[in-house]
């Protein structure tokens, strides 16, 4: 595999699927199309490539890659409490039912709080400040462990 030559952007396959690979300002990127590795996506994956070469070319690089990504990339964050309550699925057919009454808990605590919308960095201090008023810190503790590793789960 050579090296790509400067503001070059390479479609790669990682298991299957295709993403694209370049270094801009020092600093490697990779994006994932979220797209098996076909002819025809192929195709869409050489257009977005090439989409970020000319706004490299003509300074008009978004970092933060969300400019790049297509409509079913964006509707894809899925709610918090959808999150918690597929992971608590998933954990039930391995668990007690004393410990799934702890998921139930605070999969009721997720529902009062924020409804069923995506969890940002703020929105999840001010959840676990909420809680804390109202059980022990060992108890906070656990409860932020599990929704941790329903996040985990879910990424």
């Amino acid at each position: 595999m050579s090296k790509a030559s400067k503001g070059t952007v390479v479609v790669r396959v990682l298991k299957g699927r295709l993403r694209l690979v370049w270094s801009f300002c020092g600093q490697r990127y990779f994006f994932s199309l979220e797209l098996d590795d076909t002819k025809a996506n192929r195709a869409i994956a050489d257009l977005k490539a090439k989409q970020i070469e000319r706004d490299i070319a003509n300074d008009l690089f978004d970092s933060t890659l969300e400019k790049y990504r297509a409509a079913y990339q964006k509707g894809s964050q899925k709610g918090s409490v959808t999150i918690f309550l597929k992971y608590r699925k998933q954990k039930a057919k391995s668990l007690r039912a004393r410990s799934i009454q702890k998921y139930d808990y605070t999969l009721n605590q997720l529902r009062e709080f924020c409804a069923d919308v995506p969890m940002s960095a703020e929105k999840a201090e001010a959840f676990k400040e909420w809680l804390s008023r109202q059980m022990e810190p060992i108890t906070l503790k656990q409860r932020i462990s599990l929704l941790k590793s329903a996040w985990e789960w879910a990424i």
